[in-house]
């Protein structure tokens, strides 16, 4: 019987520990050129909030776009803006909202796909003008270059998220 129970705790461990997105995080540091230029949004599963809410997110016009300058400035234009309520891990939908910010790689956390193969995750530290910062961790996301930022509601093993893909360098970006 206990041998049961060790097996079944340990399944239950492993199991909270998995993000579906895990395999997009960027786990090479990027300098600041490689993360500068115009991000879309192409992703939203956010359904936990409102079973409804990724298509009307999707179907928003203008299209969500977030723009990071080289002088670490950034600008998020229809950004779908959740709040965090009080009850922990749940979110509101606000709306969409244009924000400024100031913004800077940061390591967000680590990802690890088995073995003793931990690596640093990067992503984007969003400071807001009032100070605050614009969601826990937004997650950088590619293979060995930036290609897009991932920005996770609720538990990352939950797979809740607002997805952006980097399409082209904005023109004042220098």
């Amino acid at each position: 019987m206990k041998f049961l129970l060790i097996i079944t705790c340990s399944i239950f461990i492993t199991s909270c520990q998995y993000n579906p997105h895990a395999d997009k995080f960027l786990t090479v540091e990027p300098n600041v050129s490689e993360v500068v230029g115009i991000y879309e949004l192409q992703e939203a599963y956010v359904d936990m909030v409102n079973p409804s809410l990724n298509d009307r997110i999707l179907s928003t016009s203008p299209k969500p776009i977030i723009t990071l300058r080289a002088d670490g400035t950034a600008t998020l234009k229809q950004f779908p803006f959740f709040e965090e309520l009080d009850t922990g891990f749940d979110y509101a939908f606000k709306g969409f909202e244009d924000i400024n910010a100031h913004w800077k790689i940061s390591a967000v956390g680590s990802v690890s796909f088995g073995a003793d193969d931990t690596k640093t995750v990067y992503g984007v530290l969003f400071t807001l003008p009032d100070g605050g910062v614009l969601f826990d961790s937004p997650t950088l996301t590619g293979n060995t270059t930036v290609d897009g930022l991932i920005f996770t509601l609720y538990d990352g093993d939950q797979g809740q998220i607002l997805g952006y893909q980097k399409s082209k360098l904005p023109n004042n970006t220098q």
